[in-house]
Formats: C-alpha cells, structure tokens, sequence
C-alpha cells in the first residue's frame, strides 16, 4: 500500500491513547500474517514481527492476532527486554535517546528496513493539544517526524465511535488519503475486531478539532503569511488556504477567520485596478502605512 506504508522504510503511526493504534496494528499484521487485506488492497502472505515494550507475546499479542484471523504460525512478538542488537541493546539504545538524539537511534533502524527491503512501523502516543503540523503532536523528538518516510495519525470520533487513520506524511506520494474503520466484539474473542469502512475525506487530524479552535489557527496563519509576503491579492491568498489540509474540503472556516481579521483590523482590505479589472487585496496595517503599490506586491 505505497500511499500508506513502504517497503524498506521506518513508519510513524501517531494517536491518543484508546483511540485505536494497537488494535489497526494488530490487525494489519493479521492480515499480512495470512495474505489478506491492507487499506483494501491485497497484500502477499508473509511474516510480522511486533516487539511491545508493554503486552505479553503469549498472553496478548498472539491472542489479539487470532482475534483478528490472523495465522499466528506466521507472527513473532518479543517482549523489549528480548530484543536483538541494533548494534546495542534497547536500554542502551533507550539511553542514547534520552541523553542525545533519537535521530541516532532511528538511523540503525532505517538501515535494517532498507537491508532486509521490510516495512517497521513505531506506534507512539500523541499530545492532547492540536499543532498546526499534526506530525508534531507525536510526543517525544520531533527527530521521529523529521527520519521517517512515511506517518499515520488515527482518531476516534466521540459521538459516532467511527476511527480515521490518516497519511499525514508520505515521501513517496502526494495523496493524503484517509481511512475510515471501526472496532467491534465478536463472538468468542476478547478483543475487538477492525470494521473497515473505506476511504473517506474526513482528516484524523480533523477530529476533535472545534471550528473555534481552528478558526485561531487560521487567523494566526492568515496574518502570519500577508505579514511575510506584505501585500498579497485576494485569490492567491484563497488559493493557498485552498491546498491546505485543514481547510481544503471547505473554505468556510477560511472564510469566516479572515473576516475576522478584517473586523479586528488585524489586516486591511484594499482594492487597485489592475488592466481595468477591479482586484483586491490583503496587507498588514504596518505594510498599509507605505500604500498598497510596493516593492512586495504579488506579481
């Protein structure tokens, strides 16, 4: 699933707690486990290997796999007091991080994954406050964002129980895609099982974000970005919000905190003709002081 994950690669999968993480994990090596079905495409038969710093192999991890119909004959779980080197072991490798960089770390892991041409996924939990860059609500280094190929954000939504993952960073591929699922009992298992729920254009990152909240967000970068280019015409502006994940399915929120601004005076709207077409534009009020003609104006 190359707009997903990638062979030969480190992959970031980011989300609060009980939102859903381990459970996709779970299942995704389920299916690789048996030749089933990723992000609904088919994916060969192979073998998975999870290494849990928190769950029993035989009491949680191999159970869940079944679970889920999983061939467990195919799946290998270590505990991280187990783990190979790397060329250190994991508490040393725990402590380079700690006192250093993670960068360093990861570099041996990247090399593994590109050697052996497998995918390794390193799931971590998010902060609860939502950046502007969702790869930076990982806790933690941001040197995680900053190696891998490829991250995955997943969400819950409160009201629906519907779970998103999202491509939040894919070097191999423009597309952001974004998956729905969920996760139910079955009978004869303790854990739940994934539902998946096909693509969609709700954003993970979208989830649990309020209008108010990312109205701020946008009235920061809206000025943020006519106070760095100075003057700016009304459709580029628009044109650029337009490509931004957050706003792209709707321009309302866009709409609504640019009005704002305006009202507050925090930008001055302004208008010039320009090869006898009316055109409008956007500066900031320390810019509005020189007139709107100068030697930032968008070409």
């Amino acid at each position: 699933a190359p707009h997903w994950v990638q062979y030969g690669a480190i992959s970031l999968l980011i989300g609060e707690a009980d939102r859903g993480k381990s459970t996709f994990t779970i299942d995704m090596v389920a299916q690789i486990s048996k030749g089933g079905e990723i992000f609904g495409q088919k994916v060969d038969k192979g073998n998975a290997l999870i290494i849990s710093a928190e769950d029993s192999p035989t009491k949680v991890i191999k159970p869940r796999v079944k679970s889920a119909g999983g061939n467990v004959e195919n799946v290998y779980a270590l505990k991280s007091s187990n783990l190979p080197m790397f060329p250190e072991n994991l508490v040393e490798i725990g402590e380079q991080i700690l006192k250093h960089d993670v960068r360093s770390a990861l570099h041996s892991l990247r090399e593994l994954a590109e050697v052996f041409d497998c995918a390794i996924m390193i799931v971590t939990h998010s902060g609860k406050h939502k950046h502007t860059n969702p790869l930076h609500n990982a806790l933690g280094s941001q040197g995680f964002g900053a190696i891998v190929r490829n991250a995955l954000m997943v969400a819950l939504d409160e009201d629906t129980q519907d779970r998103y993952i999202t491509s939040i960073k894919n070097n191999a591929s423009e597309k952001k895609l974004s998956w729905k699922f969920r996760i139910e009992n079955h009978e004869g298992f303790s854990a739940g099982r994934i539902v998946n729920l096909g693509l969609t254009d709700t954003k993970a990152q979208d989830i649990g974000v309020t209008r108010d909240t990312l109205q701020a967000e946008l009235e920061k970068d809206i000025r943020d970005y006519i106070e760095d280019k100075g003057i700016v015409e009304a459709k580029t502006l628009s044109t650029y919000f337009s490509n931004d994940d957050r706003v792209s399915n709707s321009m309302k929120t866009f709409e609504y905190a640019r009005a704002e601004l305006v009202k507050r005076k925090e930008i001055v709207v302004s208008k010039k003709t320009v090869d006898d077409k009316v055109r409008t534009y956007y500066t900031s009020p320390e810019y509005q002081k020189g007139g709107v003609t100068n030697d930032k104006q968008e070409k």
